[in-house]
């Protein structure tokens, strides 16, 4: 079950930015391991929603990436989205140098490249150009985020004997 698109300020374009020539090309070739079944989706803000069901999802404009995108400063193997269990993650692959335009963005902010991002539902991610944006949908998981329970484990682990002994309780 699917997440409904959430509005946002930030995945809203003005009819002016919207390119009349298709952006979006569908690999024939997929490079991630298939899980099950449907795992997310992407919404472009124009044209028909894609679904993954690919633990690693390749973004670019080279031969090698499942989702083609034919918009300026994007990368051959321009970022990645990664399934684990129940979370989505994005890793930029490009973006870092001062001379480097291939930028990828999360709700309006730039993301830093080979660095892995935890994704809500309802995300608005943009690649190379931020006139066209990508919503990301998909079932969250519900109860605790298990992130922030193995970094808490973590902390509690290297605490002083009190504190340790308090969480034990």
């Amino acid at each position: 079950m699917l997440t409904v698109l959430r509005s946002c300020a930030s995945c809203q374009l003005r009819p002016g930015q919207l390119h009349s020539a298709p952006i979006v090309q569908r690999a024939q070739a997929h490079s991630g391991r298939m899980i099950g079944s449907q795992a997310y989706t992407l919404q472009p803000s124009t044209g028909p929603r894609v679904s993954v069901n690919q633990a690693r999802y390749l973004i670019g404009s080279g031969t090698a990436a499942d989702l083609k995108l034919k918009v300026s400063n994007v990368a051959a193997e321009h970022a990645e989205l990664q399934q684990k269990g129940k979370q989505v993650f994005l890793k930029a692959l490009h973006g870092e140098s001062v001379f480097d335009r291939t930028y990828t963005w999360i709700d309006d902010t730039e993301a830093r490249a080979n660095v892995s991002y935890v994704l809500a539902s309802g995300s608005a991610l943009a690649f190379g150009e931020q006139q066209q944006a990508f919503v990301v949908e998909f079932e969250e998981p519900s109860g605790a985020n298990p992130l922030v329970e193995m970094m808490m484990k973590g902390m509690a682990a290297s605490a002083d004997e009190q504190v340790q002994k308090e969480l034990s309780q």
